[in-house]
């Protein structure tokens, strides 16, 4: 029978290892902070003309009913409407 030195040694070292330290507990929060399972939609109340392009017209358009949201990732972005044809917009923002 063959029996690889490496093998053997490293199962020594890993017997060692579990013998000598004994298990850490970790304490884990129970409320995280800030952590939001659906994204939170806030309107828009600027006067400012928001643009965005919209996929069925396949131009630049004005997104109207346009409201700011928080996606999983922390990313801001802003959902709404295409002014021309209704269709749903998604646009990224910055910060």
């Amino acid at each position: 029978m063959v029996v690889c030195v490496a093998t053997a040694k490293m199962d020594e070292f890993m017997l060692q290892l579990s013998y000598e330290h004994e298990p850490v507990q970790v304490s884990v929060p129970v409320n995280p902070v800030n952590v939001s399972v659906n994204p939170v939609k806030v309107p828009m109340k600027t006067q400012e003309h928001i643009y965005g392009y919209c996929m069925k017209c396949r131009a630049k358009a004005e997104i109207k009913k346009s409201t700011s949201c928080n996606m999983k990732n922390r990313r801001h972005a802003i959902q709404g409407s295409c002014s021309r044809c209704g269709t749903k917009m998604f646009r990224f923002r910055r910060g």
